[in-house]
């Protein structure tokens, strides 16, 4: 390819359109913690939280923003599915049934659009989570100064309604707890005969 083309290409990127806002980017950081910073900055008009190395990840509980999407895990009872963020927020579900209008829908905005999260009271703690084995029940291990706790997510399968199991363990110590729920309110509610 001509030196001339692949300048002429890399001059029609480099310069912004008069109504464009620039982006300044750190260009000693990693590629993508870059990339994640504009997209967040598109999406959300602000920058997320980065995120700690690996080995447990620190979440944002008070955050009212949704999580990146690969920090959301499904559970399901083939009837519908919810959407389980780290920080044991439902940030997605139609119910009753997959074609139901959302009753969380956090996950496209912030808690105003409907969420149950079920977290520790402290703001930071170290979570790591796994579905059992053989299974769609999902566990979620938060660890803070006081102790340990399990939140166990799943839905029954073969039943003859839908419905959410949450189930809180005390795994070691004193951990205070904290419930938020708000329902995503429809204006066009749909019945299911």
């Amino acid at each position: 390819m001509p030196a001339s083309f692949l300048d002429g290409q890399l001059a029609t990127l480099e310069e912004p359109d008069d109504d464009e806002q620039p982006i300044y980017a750190d260009v000693g950081r990693p590629v993508d913690d870059i990339i994640a910073e504009i997209c967040a900055i598109w999406i959300y008009g602000c920058p997320r939280t980065p995120r700690p190395p690996s080995g447990g990840i620190v979440a944002a509980i008070s955050s009212d923003l949704p999580l990146a999407i690969e920090d959301y895990a499904l559970i399901g009872d083939c009837t519908t599915a919810a959407l389980v963020g780290r920080n044991g927020s439902i940030d997605w579900l139609c119910w009753p049934r997959f074609d139901s209008n959302a009753c969380f829908a956090a996950l496209l905005g912030t808690s105003e659009h409907g969420r149950w999260r079920i977290c520790p009271a402290d703001p930071a703690p170290r979570i790591s989570r796994a579905y059992r084995d053989g299974t769609m029940v999902l566990e979620t291990i938060f660890d803070t100064a006081d102790g340990r706790v399990a939140l166990i997510d799943f839905m029954p399968v073969d039943q003859a309604g839908s419905s959410i199991i949450r189930l809180v363990e005390g795994r070691r110590g004193k951990v205070a707890m904290q419930s938020h729920l708000t329902l995503r309110s429809t204006t066009a509610p749909r019945c299911h005969g």
